[in-house]
């Protein structure tokens, strides 16, 4: 038997009420008395193309209420789209399957519609059934383009399309079944609504794994590459850790809990292993980030060990101020280091950089907290005795720490507390009136600013003097009353003490008067420069500088 006989064959088979048409010879085996009824029915068929098998179409369909199927193409056509299916490498099966699409879509009543498919309670309400590209679209909310590839990808097609001007049908329970899984999808929008995160933090889930994204060929549209699932159960999962606020906790929200860097995906698995423990939740936000949390177990359950500090940190382990331990830094002082981690990041010091940095140097800050005083007078101190600052646009002032020894320390700590209270000053007057009235072998008592011995007529005025910031001058206050005192005495004599060096100058009055101003204000200012050791600079006046043996 030819082709075109065994196809003849299997078209009046249907035609005749068989439901299922298998090979020839079996089909003669099984029904040879129907043979010749089943040929001419489908020799009527193939005569005049395609309009005899639209008529065949059409006998058909009129027996579909013996034929026992509800609904669907089964019900319409017994098998024969099935058998089309099943032939449809054959050379004519092409042609054959044009003519049954233009056929089906002729038939309104036949096709399903978008609407019908949105009523459908499942897919297998829909078996048997078909529907056109264009409904296929509308129900599926994709473009035309989309659904042909959607068709291919899926395997869609009722019967296989031979061209671009075929009919495209589709089974309308594959078509409902894809509707099923795209309803069970989400774009990003969508999930970030459920989750109550914005697009950085939805996009970090993503990246750590948190959540998984659908591959691009198991998409319905490439817009929806989430699955509603497993966004809602990460939602319910966290919702259901939530216990009873403790007494005394810092709540802080889930957004709140993310400052200073953290990672979104870390916070939500410490959540959901129970690391943190969500305290409550907010009224008016949704999902995840209604989470209340305590803010102390998040830093705890969060918070990484640092190996670095920051410039801040530094400055304040060193004493310093900020923009000082800034240009050490780029001055290449202090060693630092560049960290990419999200807890870490910028211009970092480590501990080890930050102790080799103290071995070599000494700030003025540290200077003057070792003397008892300011690093600005601690820094103007070791300057007067010539120790220069190493060179730096810094404010405080930097030293190597071989150059600042203990011995110049304790220089510090003595210069500052031989005249740090005016207490200090009146002993040293005390002191050094002692010390002349011993030379001179007379007693001196105290006798209102100065000391006196009245028998004798001898009057000793004693002005203590300080360095200027603590530079070359000694500065001292000579008033009009002390003056008049010296005048009024019958052997006046002024003594000038350097509080700082524990040293002074003894002068008689007469010689005095030549380098005590005369303004006629009631105080006047004498100044002599000395060197750091205390020695006047002026040789005539050095002459007269006396020592106090060392405290």
């Amino acid at each position: 038997m030819g082709r075109a006989a065994e196809v003849a064959l299997a078209i009046g088979g249907f035609a005749i009420g068989i439901s299922k048409m298998g090979r020839h010879d079996s089909f003669l085996r099984s029904q040879g008395a129907l043979a010749h009824e089943a040929m001419a029915k489908g020799w009527a068929a193939l005569g005049d193309w395609p309009h005899g098998l639209h008529c065949t179409l059409d006998a058909i369909r009129e027996d579909a209420g013996g034929r026992g199927w509800r609904f669907g193409m089964r019900r319409e056509f017994g098998g024969l789209h099935r058998w089309l299916y099943d032939v449809r490498a054959e050379p004519w099966a092409t042609a054959f399957n044009d003519a049954f699409s233009g056929y089906l879509a002729s038939q309104p009543d036949l096709r399903e519609t978008p609407a019908a498919l949105r009523r459908a309670n499942s897919a297998s309400a829909l078996r048997d059934r078909h529907m056109t590209a264009t409904d296929a679209a509308e129900y599926l909310g994709v473009a035309p383009q989309k659904m042909a590839e959607l068709a291919e990808r899926e395997n869609l097609h009722l019967v296989p399309p031979s061209d671009a001007v075929s009919p495209l049908l589709f089974r309308a329970d594959l078509v409902h079944a894809l509707g099923q899984r795209k309803q069970s999808t989400l774009m990003k929008h969508e999930a970030e609504a459920i989750l109550g995160v914005g697009s950085s933090t939805l996009r970090q889930l993503l990246e750590d794994g948190v959540l998984t994204s659908l591959p691009p060929d198991e998409r319905v549209t490439h817009q929806r590459l989430l699955l509603r699932h497993e966004v809602e159960e990460l939602v319910r999962r966290a919702l259901d850790a939530v216990a009873p606020v403790g007494q005394g906790a810092r709540l802080v929200s889930f957004a709140g809990a993310m400052a200073g860097r953290r990672n979104a995906s870390t916070l939500i698995q410490a959540i959901l292993s129970g690391q943190v423990v969500p305290r409550g939740t907010a009224p008016k936000r949704k999902g995840i980030n209604a989470l209340l949390l305590d803010s102390g177990e998040v830093e705890a359950a969060l918070t990484p060990p640092r190996a670095t500090m920051t410039l801040l940190e530094a400055a304040q382990r060193l004493g310093a101020d900020l923009e000082s331990v800034r240009a050490w830094a780029s001055e290449g002082f202090l060693a630092t280091t560049t960290s990419t981690s999200p807890f870490e990041r910028g211009t970092r010091v480590t501990d080890d950089a930050l102790t080799s940095f103290s071995a070599e140097h000494i700030t003025s800050s540290e200077a003057g907290r070792q003397a008892g005083t300011s690093g600005r007078w601690a820094a103007e101190r070791l300057e007067f005795q010539g120790h220069l600052p190493l060179p730096s646009a810094s404010l405080s002032k930097l030293y190597r720490r071989g150059d600042i020894t203990s011995a110049v320390l304790d220089s510090l700590r003595d210069r500052k507390s031989a005249g740090r209270a005016a207490s200090a000053a009146f002993s040293f007057a005390r002191a050094v009136a002692d010390a002349v009235a011993s030379e001179l072998g007379v007693e001196l008592q105290r006798s209102s600013n100065g000391f006196a011995d009245a028998e004798r007529g001898i009057y000793l005025q004693v002005l203590a003097g300080r360095r200027e910031r603590y530079r070359s001058k000694y500065a001292f206050r000579f008033s009009g009353r002390a003056r008049a005192q010296l005048e009024g005495a019958s052997r006046g004599m002024l003594a000038l003490a350097l509080v700082e060096d524990r040293s002074f100058i003894l002068l008689p009055w007469s010689a005095a008067k030549e380098v005590v101003p005369n303004s006629g204000r009631y105080l006047d200012s004498i100044y002599f420069a000395a060197d750091a050791r205390g020695v006047v600079e002026d040789e005539q006046i050095a002459t007269a500088q006396r020592w106090l043996p060392p405290r």
